[in-house]
């Protein structure tokens, strides 16, 4: 008997309702009972919290409820983060991962 999905992580384009990803990933989490990680990449250098808030409000119109069973997070890369990992930080988590797992460089370079 194959093992049960037990987390999805889905990156979303944008920070709309209809963002396809945002719904399939939200429905899917939802029949599979799964543990889900929406990971948005935001252009520029805001504040990421910002950003994870409106899709924390996002997901919750999409999914009504979705946001208080504890298994969807929320994580925003802002451009900075992305440009750092992925300059000669071979041996740090892909950006991805990096949201996920919060391993993420948050200093601007020298």
């Amino acid at each position: 008997m194959p093992s049960p999905i037990r987390r999805l992580v889905a990156g979303v384009a944008t920070l709309r309702p209809d963002d396809p990803a945002l719904v399939a990933a939200l429905g899917l989490s939802s029949r599979l009972e799964a543990e889900l990680h929406l990971v948005h990449v935001a252009a520029g250098f805001a504040a990421s919290g910002t950003h994870e808030e409106v899709l924390r409000e996002v997901a919750e119109s999409v999914a009504p409820g979705a946001m208080r069973t504890g298994r969807v997070h929320c994580r925003v890369l802002t451009g900075l983060r992305v440009l750092l990992d992925r300059r000669g930080h071979s041996d740090r988590p892909s950006a991805m991962t990096a949201g996920c797992e919060r391993h993420c460089v948050s200093r601007r370079p020298a």
